[in-house]
């Protein structure tokens, strides 16, 4: 068994459907996501996801694409980062 830090919900009742949506995607995340708490983890959980609904739907094959896109240019954003500072050093 694995004790998971808390997961606060403030005022659950006063939220607006869309933030309870939003919070019930976290819950879900906060179950079954690894505990690396990063946008690459997040991406890869939603690509995960989506990829599970296995339907034939173009949209989602676009969504996961984009996604798949976006971390490709999110990791080369970083690597650059990381030589820029590796210069200024």
């Amino acid at each position: 068994m694995n004790f998971l830090p808390i997961l606060p919900i403030y005022q659950f009742g006063y939220q607006t459907d869309r933030e309870k949506m939003a919070q019930l995607i976290n819950y879900q995340r906060y179950l079954t996501q690894e505990p690396i708490e990063s946008l690459t983890a997040k991406i890869e959980w939603f690509k995960s996801r989506l990829a599970a609904l296995n339907s034939e739907a173009s949209t989602l094959n676009l969504l996961i694409n984009e996604l798949s896109t976006e971390q490709d240019r999110l990791a080369d954003l970083q690597q650059t980062l990381a030589m820029i500072k590796m210069e200024e050093d």
